[in-house]
């Protein structure tokens, strides 16, 4: 994501929105913007993922259901034989999975988070002083994964980098 696309998106969103609500944005590069939104607050959170929401749970929640379904697939397609051969290996397979079916699983993923979720995410951040409610969405670890490794698992693109500055002559190409 690029500052650009980001500020396209909110301009648009902006003039769709019948009421005043207030965004929460981590300190990303892209969400780095000058706008005069109408409709639209918004509020830069800190780095530290002691505080974000979204670092809390909100985005581990669909996460580790999108990777488990993921996974299933490969074992259903490894069982099946349907790779053809019998002898491509789970990455291999997870490739050929194509952008549609990864999309029916995200939003398998994200419909399966619940309210509770999202308001314990913001009640552990700080933003809520109500008792924590029981989780239902505490996705169930794999049996053939230790804690360590289902750890790892879900969280092996925590440092990956998701957006970058543009040199001074860079210009965003989209499409």
């Amino acid at each position: 994501m690029v500052p650009e696309i980001f500020s396209d998106w909110l301009a648009k969103w902006d003039r769709q929105l019948k009421r005043i609500i207030l965004l929460l944005v981590d300190n990303c590069i892209s969400h780095a913007i000058d706008l005069n939104l109408k409709n639209i607050k918004i509020v830069s959170l800190p780095t530290t993922s002691l505080i974000q929401p979204c670092d809390q749970g909100i985005t581990r929640a669909p996460k580790s259901r999108y990777r488990i379904d993921m996974r299933w697939n490969i074992i259903n397609v490894m069982d099946a034989g349907l790779d053809g051969t019998g002898t491509l290996r789970a990455s291999e397979i997870a490739k050929k999975v194509s952008f549609l079916e990864a999309l029916h699983f995200v939003k398998k993923a994200w419909d399966e988070v619940s309210d509770v979720t999202i308001r314990n995410c913001f009640r552990h951040g700080g933003f809520i002083r109500t008792k924590q409610e029981d989780n239902p969405d505490v996705t169930e670890k794999p049996a053939d994964l230790s804690d360590d490794d289902y750890e790892a698992w879900i969280n092996f693109d925590v440092n990956l980098e998701t957006a970058e500055k543009l040199q001074k002559n860079q210009s965003v190409k989209y499409g």
